[in-house]
């Protein structure tokens, strides 16, 4: 019996570290919003043991702030970064880097609260973003994917968000 005391408590450990790492908010309509750390998906709990997906678009937490749902994944906010960043070790890896071109588009088509999230053209700026992101993991400069964000910031389908 000894023998499986070992194993036994080191999954124990596994699944009460993956747990603490996830993030968790309370939502203005009520329920608490909790974001898995290693697959970003979003659930809503109910207090009851319940849990259901919580569905694309932007929710409203508590505290005044909004939780972004895209493709069934969080985008993440800076909180959740940062407490994901405090409870794993270093990367051996530096993330790649996103280049600042595409930053600045999404945020010029998306709005600075990402107020037009549900626009095509904010929609088309996120892919660049992802596809210059992709890049960048193989080439750390990627250089069209930058190119690319140059362009759209100049297209004229592009242009900022109307709140």
């Amino acid at each position: 019996m000894s023998r499986w005391v070992l194993p036994l408590l080191a999954t124990l450990a596994w699944s009460v570290a993956s747990v603490a790492s996830d993030w968790r908010a309370s939502l203005d309509s009520g329920g608490e919003v909790r974001v898995e750390s290693d697959t970003r998906r979003a659930w809503v709990e109910d207090g009851t043991g319940g849990r259901r997906p919580l569905w694309d678009g932007v929710h409203r937490l508590e505290d005044g702030s909004v939780v972004i749902v895209r493709d069934g994944t969080v985008v993440p906010s800076a909180p959740m970064l940062q407490q994901w960043s405090a409870g794993k070790r270093p990367a051996r890896e530096a993330p790649p880097q996103v280049p600042a071109e595409c930053d600045a588009l999404v945020e010029q088509v998306c709005g600075p609260a990402v107020h037009c999230l549900r626009s095509e053209a904010c929609r088309l700026a996120l892919e660049l973003r992802a596809l210059a992101q992709d890049e960048a993991r193989v080439e750390a400069t990627a250089p069209a994917g930058r190119a690319q964000c140059r362009e759209a910031l100049a297209n004229a389908l592009f242009g900022p968000c109307d709140d």
